[in-house]
């Protein structure tokens, strides 16, 4: 979306770390109650092997957490950074220029390195012994590699940074703009075309590095198109004079079978598992460490969400099964403004998911779709809930900024 022939990217490419956290807390737990299970042991020997045991799984644990602090600090400290790109997209064979302000305070003499590159992406299967699947590697192709130093300004409390680039005459448009690249048998087949800049600076604290992709297209193009038979990060089906928007149950936007989703899903699993072994308080901290992210995660793949927008009002539905969380109706004229803004997290690829949702009249607000990482898909969800229900333009807000 332009403001004035310009774009807003918003968000920090580094996602909070809590699978680092969650890590932390499964090992420092295990080598408590290692520790506290079996200590004492009736030989020195015995009780030796122990304590080598619980130091082991504590350095894991002191390492993780050291990681999670500097991740965290990380992702607060640069999570409200917004690239202003100029023109909106870039442009095979011209030339385009961005501003970002970062929470640095300025100083003379100071560098700030911005690296722009595009690679192709496609998938290489491969079969590993006594496997009857197949997996995938992906096969990166560099297009093209530049850099810069940005010039740098005091801006507030921190340092804005300019820089310009010129995109080659032969340089391939954006394919699969603001998408996740993982390989499944429906998406082994396609190629990704990535372009990105990343920003990067020795700073007091933790040192800037972040990356964001930008949209190219080629000569005569405005805007990329949507490729033929992608799945869209909802359902759309028409009922009457109306139009059903739906995020279906177990048919999420994201990456819920990836390696580290499925990772974080065993290591709860896990801590439920030792919890129910051990017993007592500490098995029973442990048990709930592990069962209540995993019944908040099934709860969430389970639940489906329905909007329905008619001419007249708007209605919001969250069930599972036939079991209705939230059912909502609310008049055209009590809606006020659309909104983009961040869901809970990122994932772990770094795309920062998104929530549209409408905010009403009383200052209510009611998420229309959730944990959306394509950017097309939500700019189409806004423009179709703004026109459907008549909103002026302006009611749209957030999508700007993508």
């Amino acid at each position: 979306m332009s403001v004035s022939g310009k774009r807003l990217i918003s968000g920090s490419s580094h996602a909070f770390p809590w699978s680092s956290w969650v890590t932390v807390a499964i090992f420092s737990g295990l080598a408590t109650g290692i520790f506290w299970w079996n200590s004492p042991l009736p030989t020195a020997t015995q009780q030796n092997m122990l304590l080598a045991a619980v130091a082991v799984t504590g350095l894991i644990a002191l390492g993780t957490l050291w990681q999670a602090t500097y991740g965290t600090f990380r992702h607060f400290r640069y999570r409200g950074l917004g690239l202003e790109l100029t023109p909106e997209t870039a442009v095979a064979g011209s030339e385009f220029s961005g501003a970002l302000l970062v929470p640095v305070p300025f100083q003379a003499g100071r560098e700030f390195k911005v690296a722009f590159s595009g690679s192709e992406l496609t998938a290489q299967r491969y079969r590993e012994s006594k496997s009857d699947t197949d997996s995938y590697r992906t096969i990166t192709r560099p297009l093209h590699g530049d850099a810069c130093t940005a010039s740098s300004e005091a801006s507030g409390a921190g340092t804005l940074l300019r820089f310009a680039f010129r995109l080659p005459a032969d340089a391939p448009q954006s394919l699969g703009y603001g998408e996740p690249v993982l390989w499944t048998n429906d998406t082994a087949d396609r190629v990704y075309v990535k372009w990105y800049l990343q920003f990067s600076a020795d700073v007091p604290g933790v040192d800037l590095d972040e990356t964001f992709e930008i949209p190219v297209v080629r000569p005569g193009a405005a805007e990329l198109q949507l490729r033929e038979g992608e799945n869209p990060s909802f359902v759309m089906a028409r009922s009457g004079n109306a139009l059903n928007v739906t995020q279906p149950a177990f048919r999420k936007p994201g990456k819920p079978g990836s390696a580290a989703n499925m990772l974080g899903a065993g290591m709860m699993a896990s801590a439920m598992l030792i919890g129910w072994d051990l017993g007592g308080s500490l098995g029973a901290l442990l048990f709930f460490a592990g069962a209540v992210p995993l019944a908040a995660i099934g709860a969430y793949l389970s639940h489906e969400l329905i909007v329905t927008l008619s001419a007249a009002e708007l209605r919001i539905v969250r069930r599972i099964g036939k079991v209705a969380l939230i059912d909502v109706r609310i008049e055209r004229t009590r809606i006020k403004a659309v909104e983009v803004v961040p869901s809970f997290g990122l994932h772990a690829d770094g795309i920062a998911p998104r929530t549209v949702r409408v905010r009403t009249a009383e200052g209510r607000t009611y998420a229309l779709a959730e944990f959306m990482t394509r950017t097309r898909d939500i700019l189409a969800l806004c423009n179709l809930v703004a026109g459907r229900l008549a909103l002026a333009p302006q009611a749209i807000a957030g999508a700007r900024e993508l």
